[in-house]
């Protein structure tokens, strides 16, 4: 099963309909209250970004910049080795503030009791779920936990319509 960089996913999520920045338990979870990389039209370089504090308009546009290159990459392996490989060209500064960004805040946005938390009320370990989903893929859409996640994380934004169903790139 292919998995993909908390880095990595929080860019390519983005790309779907805003998610998931633009759920209320995300904001909520993380306090920043849109895409982190939009900018002011207008705005002078050299002027503070307006959802991340420490940015500037400046280098909110080579992280938009950045986030646009990994959206035209449409395999999420693809998507994961760019974002993942460091090397020097028109999207380093980009590329480098975000890393930081996330890796700065991701203890603080506590996804990772959030996960635990979730699959331990469902009587999971990370090795059972991963072997579940392997075995049962084709057979069940999605297991019980990771709506869970998803509802907790996403809120209704992560489902299609008013179904219970996740959407794709969710699930």
């Amino acid at each position: 099963m292919l998995t993909q960089s908390l880095t990595a996913a929080l860019l390519v999520l983005g790309n779907t309909e805003g998610l998931p920045w633009m759920t209320p338990p995300w904001e909520a979870i993380t306090n920043i209250h849109r895409l982190p990389w939009l900018t002011i039209d207008g705005a002078s370089e050299d002027s503070p970004a307006p959802f991340v504090q420490g940015w500037t308009m400046q280098l909110a546009s080579k992280v938009k910049a950045f986030v646009e290159k990994v959206w035209t990459l449409k395999k999420p392996d693809a998507q994961d080795t760019f974002v993942s490989t460091r090397k020097a060209d028109n999207h380093s500064t980009g590329h480098e503030v975000w890393s930081k960004f996330v890796k700065d805040n991701q203890g603080k946005w506590g996804i990772n009791q959030i996960i635990d938390d979730i699959l331990y009320n469902a009587s999971q370990s990370p090795q059972s779920c991963m072997i579940s989903i392997h075995r049962n893929m084709e057979e069940a859409q999605i297991l019980e936990w990771q709506k869970s996640l998803a509802e907790q994380v996403l809120g209704l934004a992560a489902y299609v319509g008013i179904t219970s169903l996740l959407k794709p790139d969710v699930g």
